[in-house]
């Protein structure tokens, strides 16, 4: 994902752990947590933090849910979620942009 959207993973799951402070981590989470939340909402779904360090809970409309671990599995699962792959280019997302 692109640095436009909070998802760099340079910057929050970091090539230098070190490098940032826990509240910039902090900080970069709830960024991303915002923005994909803003994402699923179109959908019905919903992120929330998990009790799991740097985890989310997406849950659908129906209530189904799973845990994303990281940046990794956390598209796949939006996908799964929303039972076909997450087209950015949909209407509900190039609306919001003008």
């Amino acid at each position: 994902m692109c640095v436009k959207c909070g998802f760099a993973r340079g910057a929050t799951e970091g090539d230098d752990p070190g490098a940032l402070t826990w509240r910039d981590r902090e900080t970069a989470n709830a960024v991303r947590l915002n923005i994909l939340r803003a994402i699923l909402q179109p959908h019905g779904a919903t992120a929330e933090p998990s009790a799991l360090a740097s985890s989310v809970r997406l849950s659908s409309a129906s209530g189904e849910g799973w845990v994303s671990r990281g940046a990794d599995d956390l598209w796949p699962l939006v996908d799964r979620l929303l039972g076909a792959p997450l087209d950015p280019l949909a209407p509900c997302y190039i609306e919001d942009a003008r």
